[in-house]
């Protein structure tokens, strides 16, 4: 597991993730301004953080507030259950760490994808699952999956491309369209009942395309069983 530190001291130096991120000390976007990155984090108020509020709705990203409270030491006035968007959480001298301007750049991110009049309805998008769900099962719940594990160790795996603090971690003969699935296939065949795959595409280089792919491959392979291999179960993802 690659740990995103959330100190804004040592941070780690990056190495070229995408096209748009090339910078090796600062800010490691050059999408936003460190003002923009700044007012998306204080725009993530306490109580965006309730499930049922309506603008987690709306807006997507409240829950993200918790990132905030993970972080508290390394912002300037310490973050509270009462903080206000009107209070500023940063002194003046306050750094953004990795996983700050993470968060803050997803918002941003989301907020432009809503604008986009090409982006697909949620109407759409539930009517796509659906059909998904219909030819490749619904998600497994994943509390579930851990305990028809017990007593044996439920095995966890993880997915991703590249990360804030490694850089690319795929070697380039591996790193195609193809590689979620096919790494994917490997974990469960190994015996992960639990796998992560890692979507986040600016610093992860990760796609919602290699999580329908890990789904789509890990069920056909668990259809796929026979007296030979013995009976599959697909993992959750």
């Amino acid at each position: 597991v690659n740990k995103i530190d959330p100190s804004p001291t040592d941070r780690p130096t990056m190495t070229e993730q995408t096209p748009t991120t090339r910078r090796t000390t600062g800010l490691l976007s050059d999408k936003y301004t460190e003002k923009e990155l700044r007012n998306a984090l204080e725009s993530l108020k306490p109580d965006d953080a309730d499930p049922n509020n309506e603008l987690n709705v709306t807006r997507g990203h409240g829950h993200l507030y918790g990132y905030l409270k993970e972080t508290e030491g390394a912002l300037g006035p310490s973050v509270s259950a009462t903080t206000s968007v009107d209070a500023s959480l940063f002194s003046d001298d306050h750094r953004l760490s990795v996983l700050q301007e993470i968060t803050a750049h997803r918002c941003l991110d989301y907020e432009t994808l809503m604008a986009n009049p090409k982006t697909p309805s949620l109407k759409t998008l539930l009517t796509q699952a659906q059909t998904f769900r219909t030819q490749y099962g619904a998600p497994i719940n994943l509390r579930t999956q851990i305990q028809i594990s017990h007593p044996s160790m439920a095995l966890a795996a993880e997915f991703k491309r590249a990360s804030p603090s490694k850089g690319n971690i795929l070697p380039p003969e591996q790193d195609n369209e193809h590689a979620a699935g096919t790494q994917s296939v490997i974990y469960a065949d190994a015996g992960a009942c639990v796998i992560s795959i890692l979507t986040e595409g600016e610093w992860f280089k990760g796609s919602l395309e290699d999580l329908t792919l890990a789904r789509r491959q890990t069920t056909e392979w668990a259809a796929a069983a026979d007296d030979t291999t013995g009976s599959r179960t697909r993992p959750a993802i």
